[in-house]
């Protein structure tokens, strides 16, 4: 079993912009945010080029960190339930991890402010 992923470096290089604008307490909250930003898009992480990882020279972190209890949970939202184990961890979840952070970067700047992109993201989960 794969237990650690690792991030693009562009991935990484959004994670470090967008954690220093919204100051979140760490690294994981984002990432788990990414996730379901990317969920919310209702569109195949497979065949999107915004969630192609080019290489794995970012951020690492480990399987237990990002899900910790509820990987099943994850597991299902990402419509995973029914792949192997190592389609999802990592492939399909750095997957959404890339897109998630690209669409969150472009969310904050229409945003402008840390509460403006919160509040905008609470109201995109109730659409």
């Amino acid at each position: 079993m794969i237990t650690r992923l690792r991030t693009s470096k562009e991935a990484k290089e959004i994670l470090i912009r967008l954690n220093s604008s919204l100051r979140l307490s760490s690294n994981a909250i984002l990432l788990r945010y990414a996730i379901s930003r990317s969920i919310q898009t209702n569109k195949n992480v497979i065949n999107d080029p915004e969630a192609q990882v080019v290489n794995n020279s970012g951020f690492e972190i480990t399987r237990s960190t990002l899900f910790g209890e509820n990987e099943i949970v994850y597991k299902l939202l990402m419509g995973c339930e029914n792949m192997n184990d190592e389609e999802f961890f990592p492939q399909i979840t750095n997957m959404h991890i890339e897109r998630g952070l690209r669409l969150m970067e472009k969310d904050y700047k229409l945003a402008g402010n840390k509460e403006k992109f919160f509040l905008n993201y609470i109201k995109k989960l109730h659409e």
